[in-house]
């Protein structure tokens, strides 16, 4: 498969009301490629999204975009776990990630707060809202201590996750509930995170700072 030809594999379907997800379909097969070219297509989608991706609706690069990250759909996040994709490689696939949430989730997302239901969220904030929650990679270090970059690849993550505390409201409640999910691993980190966004940004809308807190309060448990 080329890479064109991946973009429309992955984004070119159509959104159904009630929503069902093409992948969910029984005669859909997953395109089963090799782990270095998964995570070269994908780093490179992410790095594009801001003019790759603009020819789909929002509706459409939701469905893409968890259809390539939720492990309940496909498989392809295993080529960034364990050793098989160069440590290199895999990072940049992170890296890429960042570029994701600022070309496209901070531009297109509506700013409008997911954990609260708010009325007129878009259909792509739900994936950009739930991003390093679906992400099948929390605390490598801690659930495979038997894979030597996984201490790497966890501070990489929570370093992009950390860049999105800049961008437009859905991306920094994204990056809250990323944090909140990785306080388990690292909680004093988090908390300094956390505390630090806070602190920098006194104007923060109440709704956000609240749940900055309540993410907070997790990785205290």
């Amino acid at each position: 498969m080329t890479f064109s030809e991946w973009i429309t594999y992955v984004f070119d379907h159509p959104v159904s009301e009630p929503l069902q997800e093409w992948y969910w379909d029984s005669a859909w097969e997953d395109w089963d490629g090799p782990a270095e070219t998964i995570v070269d297509y994908v780093t490179r989608t992410f790095n594009q999204s801001g003019t790759l991706l603009s020819p789909f609706s929002d509706g459409q690069v939701n469905q893409g975009l968890n259809y390539l990250i939720n492990f309940s759909c496909s498989s392809y996040m295993v080529a960034l776990q364990g050793e098989v994709v160069s440590l290199e490689d895999r990072l940049r696939c992170i890296d890429s990630m960042a570029t994701l949430f600022k070309d496209c989730f901070a531009t297109r997302c509506t700013p409008y707060l997911s954990h609260l239901d708010e009325p007129g969220v878009s259909p792509l904030n739900s994936v950009c809202y739930m991003w390093w929650d679906t992400l099948p990679l929390h605390g490598l270090a801690h659930h495979h201590p038997e894979w030597p970059s996984g201490p790497t690849v966890d501070q990489h993550i929570l370093a992009v996750i950390e860049q999105g505390l800049n961008l437009s409201e859905a991306c920094v409640e994204s990056s809250l509930l990323g944090l909140g999910e990785w306080g388990h691993y690292y909680p004093e980190k988090i908390q300094q995170i956390i505390d630090d966004f806070i602190e920098a940004n006194p104007g923060l809308r109440p709704e956000l700072r609240n749940f900055a807190l309540w993410m907070r309060a997790r990785s205290e448990k």
